[in-house]
């Protein structure tokens, strides 16, 4: 059973919309680029072919128990992002798999009305300027590394003198690192949230060494999100732009198919905050 969910209205098979059909959304988006010959030869000239907005029709079927559901549901559909801001469309298809886009309506609903049956038939358009299609937001929180815990004494005890019955390492460490998978087909843009308080720091993209340095100490009630897809850096609710203080800026992705391991490290005297690493596998 594949479902469709938009601005609050479902639609798929054993619902009361029954889904006919989606158009766009399992298709890849659409190339768009420019050919140019070459003049006085063969051939052309070789330019990227880059993807463009994603166009996603869904088209729908729902009987009702009498004429005033029906004409509910008409209102219903005319109603569908008709603010024209950017609503999200979700997706769960019949394998499990649920991806989002961020879509605004992109032409009027087409409605008709079937009186005598009591049924309402609608195709719905929405544009996503983004063509990727992404998997739920995940969090992967750490602490800067941390090396604690070690074998209690007296043995067998807590090390406060309670027999537990085993030998206790204590706490266990931070090793200051997060490892984020992305089983989509297009690389993934991660965001970072960093807690205080805690000193200058550095997130390290392990397996290239790629750096993101923060050269400012956070206070405990400050927090800083820095967005690798925009390179946005905004510390607060206020969104205040603390790009500045971003000294090294080596931007990184997670691979498609892939995995990338993040590490968060102390520029100076340790501190209590933690880094979130915010990640959404991405489909085109």
């Amino acid at each position: 059973m594949t479902t469709v969910t938009v601005d609050g209205m479902t639609f798929g098979d054993g619902l009361p919309w029954v889904l006919t059909d989606l158009g766009g959304w399992l298709d890849g988006p659409p190339v768009r680029g420019q050919k140019i010959d070459r003049p006085v030869d063969h051939g052309g000239f070789a330019i990227p072919a880059l993807r463009g907005g994603r166009v996603v029709t869904v088209e729908a079927y729902v009987e009702g128990s009498s004429p005033a559901d029906v004409g509910e549901v008409s209102d219903q559909l005319s109603g569908v992002l008709a603010d024209g801001e950017f609503g999200e469309l979700t997706v769960t298809r019949n394998d499990g798999q649920t991806t989002s886009a961020s879509v605004q309506i992109d032409a009027a609903p087409m409605v008709g009305w079937f009186p005598h049956v009591n049924a309402v038939a609608a195709q719905l358009q929405f544009y996503a300027p983004d063509p990727l299609r992404y998997g739920p937001t995940q969090n992967l929180t750490t602490t800067f590394p941390e090396l604690v815990g070690g074998l209690e004494f007296d043995l067998f005890t807590d090390g406060a003198g309670t027999d537990v019955g085993w030998l206790d390492f204590g706490e266990a460490g931070s090793s200051g690192r997060v490892t984020v998978d992305n089983p989509g087909t297009a690389p993934a843009t991660p965001q970072f949230q960093v807690s205080g308080p805690i000193p200058s720091f550095e997130i390290v993209h392990v397996e290239t060494g790629a750096r993101l340095t923060f050269s400012r100490a956070l206070s405990a009630d400050e927090v800083l999100l820095i967005d690798s897809a925009t390179g946005l850096v905004a510390l607060g609710d206020a969104a205040v732009d603390y790009s500045g203080y971003l000294t090294r800026a080596e931007w990184f992705s997670i691979p498609r198919k892939g995995s990338a391991t993040i590490a968060f490290v102390p520029l100076g005297a340790d501190g209590t905050g933690s880094l979130t690493v915010i990640h959404r596998a991405a489909w085109w």
